[in-house]
Formats: C-alpha cells, sequence, structure tokens
C-alpha cells in the first residue's frame, strides 16, 4: 500500500491543498501535530481493512486570520458494524480553533 509523504497531500489533492495554501491558508494539522501523518482515508471499497491501513490524508481544517488552532484529533478507529464493516471510508477529523 503507497503512503503519501508526511505533510504532502497526495498527488490528485495537490492542486486544491496548495491553492488554498497560495491564498493565505494554513492546514491545522501540521501546526499542531508536526511530523505525524494524520491520515484519515484510505479504508478501501469493501470497507474491512484495519483502521491502521488508512494511508492518505484528505479531511483537513484550514484557517487564517485572527484564528489560531488549539487542538485537533482523528477519530473514529473504534466503530465498525457487526460484520466488520467501517460507516466509511475516512475516519474523522476534528480542529478547534479559537479567535485571537
Amino acid at each position: 500500500m503507497r503512503r503519501c509523504r508526511t505533510g504532502t497531500p497526495c498527488p490528485n489533492n495537490r492542486i486544491a491543498y496548495f491553492t488554498l495554501v497560495a491564498g493565505g491558508m494554513i492546514d491545522t494539522w501540521p501546526v499542531l501535530h508536526p511530523g505525524q501523518p494524520g491520515y484519515t482515508a484510505g479504508l478501501g471499497d469493501d470497507l474491512t481493512q484495519p483502521a491502521d491501513d488508512v494511508e492518505h490524508r484528505i479531511d483537513m481544517v484550514f484557517f487564517r486570520g485572527r484564528i489560531v488552532p488549539v487542538s485537533s484529533r482523528v477519530f473514529g478507529a473504534e466503530r465498525q458494524t457487526r460484520g466488520g464493516r467501517w460507516a466509511s471510508d475516512h475516519l474523522g477529523y476534528l480542529a478547534v480553533l479559537a479567535l485571537r
């Protein structure tokens, strides 16, 4: 399974990501978790892979201006149906922001 480099979006997400960054937006994950991948997606079409099989990060929260990131976390790796399926091919991503 190919994983994207930490801090760099997968190729099909780079145009959107770098357009937002060029417009002054800041990605919360690398600010709050430098060096950690924060993978949230890639559980596959049948949704039965282990949660640690997520392979890239496409769920993001951006900010700019008089806002600062306070905390963030990836969640949702604990919920599966009785048949072992996930509700989605993505984990959740929550970021808490504060006004300065």
